[in-house]
Formats: structure tokens, C-alpha cells, sequence
């Protein structure tokens, strides 16, 4: 039966990739906020059981803490994560709008903060370029080194 008409499955699956997850050390995600869990109940998830662990996948590898939440998710489900059918990221800067973050600012903003901080940048800066990447491919890691330049192995070191 379609995953839509067992939204008391949902709860079970989240818990089973999230430990999937875990297990790979694909992410440090552990939970889903209450509200992820109710935006996941009310979807009507057309990809089924498929769906819900890509979106899971995508979500983990873009929070920033210990838990997916709503701004984790991809803008279909109500989030604020790029969504896949996004324009390119060279597309979007530019054309910048007013009060539009370009990426040249987003540099300069990255570069001050990490240049104050204790850990060396390149390593920071680089790992959490290649989590964005390999969400941004539904967790194709093949395909997430390829856009990075950068061997599979080497993708892996880059996530620790």
C-alpha cells in the first residue's frame, strides 16, 4: 500500500534511515523535530517509502545540529533547503536582488568568520562544501566527487 495511506509507518521509517544513516557515518542527525514529523504525515509522498529516505538523507546531511528540522527540509516539504530543480549556484549569484547575498559577500563572510576561529579553514570550508554537494545529489557519492573534482576516496576523507 502507498506510503500516504500508512502515515503511522512514517515515525518507524525516519528511525530506521536515521540509524542507517548512523551506522555509515553519513551524518551525527540523530532525530526529527515534532514539526518534521508532522509535515511528513500530512505529505501525500508520491515516491512512496523512496521518497521519504532521500528526503531524509537530503535533510541530515544539511542540518547543522543533532536533529532534522523544518528549515532542514527541502522547499516541497516547507523548508528552506535548495531544492534539486534549484538554478545553478554561478546562476543565481549572478543576478543579484536587493539585499540579495552575492558570492563574492558570502566568501568575504565565510573567510572572517573561519579566519577567527581555531580550526584551519581549507578542511572546514571544504568538508561542508562536500555535505551540501552530496545532498544536493540525493547522497550519489560517484556523482558528488565528480562535481567536486576529486576522486571517491578523497570525497570520503573530505566528509571524515
Amino acid at each position: 500500500p502507498p506510503l500516504r495511506d500508512r502515515p503511522g509507518d512514517i515515525p518507524q521509517i525516519v528511525d530506521y534511515c536515521l540509524q542507517k544513516l548512523a551506522r555509515e557515518k553519513k551524518t551525527r542527525v540523530t532525530k526529527v523535530s515534532p514539526e518534521v514529523l508532522a509535515l511528513f504525515a500530512k505529505h501525500t509522498w508520491p515516491g512512496n517509502v523512496r521518497e521519504l529516505e532521500n528526503v531524509i538523507y537530503r535533510s541530515a546531511v544539511v542540518a547543522q545540529g543533532d536533529a532534522i528540522l523544518v528549515k532542514d527540509l527541502p522547499a516541497e516539504l516547507g523548508g528552506s533547503a535548495i531544492s534539486q530543480s534549484a538554478a545553478p549556484f554561478e546562476a543565481a549569484a549572478s543576478a543579484p536582488t536587493a539585499g540579495a547575498i552575492t558570492v563574492e559577500s558570502a566568501y568575504d563572510f565565510l573567510a572572517k568568520t573561519l579566519a577567527a576561529a581555531d580550526a584551519p579553514i581549507i578542511p572546514a570550508v571544504s568538508a561542508a562544501l562536500a555535505r551540501r554537494v552530496l545532498a544536493a545529489v540525493d547522497g550519489n557519492e560517484t556523482v558528488a566527487a565528480k562535481q567536486l573534482g576529486v576522486t571517491k576516496p578523497a570525497l570520503k576523507k573530505l566528509l571524515g
